[in-house]
């Protein structure tokens, strides 16, 4: 449910955009509950609102309030989706209103789409991820000891250099205002 992942697997959906586009379901799905007549608009609104609601307390950069984990919205994901197919059999009168069942079942999918495909991790274990992946290996061919500590000395003296030399300009265009 949480897992990273693999390079060269499908692509995953930010949470930042996951969370965005809950938003744009909920207001598909109040929208329908808005325009349904009166006695069948409750369980709709409800769905929406629930959906509302759980883009609306995920702590993330589109939330309102930070009162559930990405681990926990993950799990709720899986259960708002359930719900929003089941919800149109037992509350609805799908001979009268396919519509509105029709709405809340597309609206389960993309949450269950949104929900196998995202990262949930939050931005500094991705950056933590990314770098453990390009680190360089630990085994080193053997006699190799001598020409480790030259290439670190020389890369010290590299990253030196432009700070160096920023500095030299820098006192002599103060020489030069004086």
């Amino acid at each position: 449910m949480n897992r990273p992942r693999r390079e060269g697997s499908r692509r995953t959906v930010r949470f930042g955009a996951h969370q965005a586009l809950e938003y744009l379901t909920a207001a598909l799905v109040i929208s329908t509950a808005i325009r349904l007549r009166t006695g069948l608009a409750a369980p709709v609104l409800v769905a929406g609102l629930a959906i509302l609601a759980l883009a609306a307390v995920t702590d993330g950069p589109w939330c309102a309030a930070r009162w559930l984990g990405r681990r926990a919205h993950a799990a709720a994901d899986w259960v708002v989706a359930g719900a929003l197919v089941t919800v149109p059999m037992f509350a609805l009168d799908l001979d009268r209103d396919l519509t509105a069942a029709i709405v809340l079942w597309v609206a389960a999918a993309l949450m269950a789409f949104l929900a196998a495909s995202t990262d949930y991790r939050t931005r500094p274990a991705r950056r933590a991820a990314r770098a453990a992946r390009a680190a360089p290996t630990e085994a080193a061919p053997a006699g190799s000891g001598a020409v480790n500590a030259a290439a670190r000395a020389l890369g010290r003296q590299a990253g030196r250099a432009p700070r160096s030399l920023g500095r030299a300009v820098g006192r002599h265009r103060a020489r030069k205002v004086r």
